[in-house]
C-alpha cells in the first residue's frame, strides 16, 4: 500500500480503490510496484498512472503477463 501513497494517491483515492477492489489490501508492495513500473516502462506519466489506478483499480490484480499480452494485441491492431 505504501507504493500507492508514494505515487501521490491520497487516502480518499485509496479508500475508493479498496471499496472497488478489496483484493488490493492483500497485495505486497512489490506487487504494486511491479504494476506501476510496467506503466512507467510503457511511457505513462505519473499523472496518467494515478488516473489509471484510481479509475481502474482492477488493473492492480491483473497478472502482468496478461497486461503485456493485452497491450501487445492492442498494438497489433492499432
Amino acid at each position: 500500500m505504501f507504493e500507492l501513497f508514494n505515487i501521490g494517491l491520497n487516502e480518499e483515492n485509496i479508500k475508493f480503490m479498496l471499496e472497488s477492489n478489496p483484493y488490493i489490501k492483500d497485495m505486497t508492495n512489490d506487487d504494486v510496484a511491479d504494476r506501476i513500473e510496467l506503466l512507467n516502462q510503457l511511457g505513462c506519466s505519473e499523472e496518467k498512472i494515478k488516473n489509471i489506478l484510481i479509475e481502474n483499480p482492477w488493473y492492480l490484480d491483473r497478472c502482468i503477463s496478461d497486461v503485456v499480452s493485452s497491450i501487445n494485441r492492442l498494438n497489433e491492431i492499432g
